[in-house]
């Protein structure tokens, strides 16, 4: 999908964590079979957790690996105020990125296929008022949003994770559920 937002957005980088030398020249070449050029990847230097966080905030947008989400780089980037975008899956680990902006109030940063997550990230990509849009809307969320309450959040994942070993201890299958035992909206939980 990235190959594919990066053909889309001949203008667009995407910048990703330095890898080791034969995973980079086999990104580069699968770029180069999708007509992507070399400088479209980028590939940062392993750097401090602070200089990190200060780079993302120069970032437009935040694209979430499709299976297995990165939660801690999705609320990373909303604290800094980037948007983020994400698709879910059908296991827990593709579909955190999903709650995580459902709870923040941002239900249109989560898709649901692949190509709904390429369309929507060409269209952010070609209109950069809509990011900005986007940007206000975290600044707002960031004053009222349980997302951003780390004492709150903590207290939904006890009480996820509770309720989760309940429903397994009992025999009942996996289940999307609302955990309301902490101040504001319920969060939603994909478990």
């Amino acid at each position: 999908q990235w190959m594919d937002i990066l053909r889309l957005l001949p203008d667009a980088v995407l910048w990703l964590p330095a890898c080791n030398m034969a995973a980079e020249t086999n990104l580069l070449h699968e770029a180069e079979t999708h007509g992507i050029q070399a400088h479209q990847l980028v590939f940062s230097p392993p750097m401090p957790a602070a200089d990190m966080l200060a780079s993302l905030t120069h970032s437009d947008l935040v694209l979430d690996t499709l299976r297995i989400h990165q939660e801690q780089g999705i609320e990373d980037a909303l604290r800094l105020g980037v948007p983020a975008l994400t698709c879910t899956g059908r296991s827990m680990a593709s579909r955190t990125g999903g709650s995580i902006l459902h709870a923040a109030g941002l239900d249109e940063l989560v898709t649901g296929s692949p190509a709904d997550y390429v369309r929507e990230a060409v269209r952010l990509g070609r209109e950069p008022q809509a990011l900005q849009v986007l940007r206000e809307r975290i600044r707002v969320a960031q004053a009222g949003s349980h997302v951003f309450d780390h004492a709150s959040t903590l207290q939904g994942w006890q009480a996820a994770w509770t309720t989760m070993a309940e429903r397994y201890r009992s025999g009942l299958a996996p289940a999307s559920f609302d955990v309301p035992s902490f101040p504001g909206a319920p969060h939603k939980f994909n478990g």
